[in-house]
């Protein structure tokens, strides 16, 4: 437009003033060439200034929200295994003592593994074990586990915490409503388009769609939102065989 304006601006001063067209055309348009030129890399440099601010804002703004969820889901797992606790404190005095114990040591290793966004997935695992084999001293016979995760992918990079969580989720949702308890199964393996694919079950009480999320299960959907954007799928349901279950993809790799 600046150019455009520069342009006409002479072909007027060289109809009034009778000046050679030619000349004065040539020379406006050299004129204009540069001041586009120049314009162009103004707004260019504004342009690149501004989308970095932008960049850094939206960084920002998604490690702000990660902190949030991250912060809120340590208090979350500590009060659930607390109260399961001190079920065991009048029933079972001597179990209670046991389980205080591991989740002293158990705390620790979590807190260690929410300092990162990911983590391998052996690492996950070894935290999952020692939680179940918790669980397994609060509910006894009316709970049971399996984990079947081929060694390969245990060097894999999955969000931090989220399948403990996903797990501890199944036991207050599924395992203990149900008078039978039941069993809880992890299962990784290869996913589409080169994703892995997670998917737990619970035998216990079934999901009731509609049903309002808990803080684990709310908090897990954003946090794979943050950190893959549409790199991810989730899903939560009942299954052909009448179990809930939980099914996500994700890349494997730390983003």
């Amino acid at each position: 437009a600046a150019a455009g304006g520069v342009l006409v601006g002479y072909i007027a001063y060289a109809i009034v003033f009778s000046e050679p067209l030619e000349m004065t055309l040539e020379w406006a348009f050299d004129l204009g060439i540069s001041w586009v030129l120049v314009c162009s890399g103004v707004f260019l440099g504004a342009y690149k200034g501004q989308r970095e601010r932008n960049t850094i804002l939206q960084l920002t703004t998604v490690e702000s929200q990660y902190s949030v969820l991250k912060n809120q889901m340590q208090p979350h797992f500590l009060f659930n295994a607390l109260n399961g606790i001190s079920e065991l404190v009048v029933q079972n005095p001597v179990i209670a003592k046991t389980s205080i114990e591991m989740l002293a040591s158990l705390y620790r290793r979590i807190l260690d593994n929410s300092r990162e966004a990911f983590s391998t997935l052996g690492s996950e695992l070894s935290i999952i074990r020692d939680y179940l084999s918790l669980e397994r001293l609060r509910f006894g016979s009316r709970f049971s586990y399996e984990l079947e995760v081929p060694e390969v992918y245990e060097k894999l990079y999955v969000p931090s915490l989220m399948l403990q969580t996903l797990i501890e989720n199944a036991l207050k949702h599924g395992i203990v409503p149900s008078p039978e308890g039941g069993k809880v199964t992890l299962n990784v393996a290869a996913g589409p388009q080169g994703w892995v694919g997670i998917t737990l079950t619970n035998t216990g009480a079934r999901y009731v769609r509609g049903r309002a999320e808990g803080v684990g299960l709310t908090n897990t959907v954003r946090r794979l939102d943050l950190l893959y954007g549409a790199g991810h799928s989730f899903r939560i349901g009942t299954n052909v065989a009448g179990e809930t279950e939980v099914a996500f993809n994700i890349t494997g790799r730390r983003s």
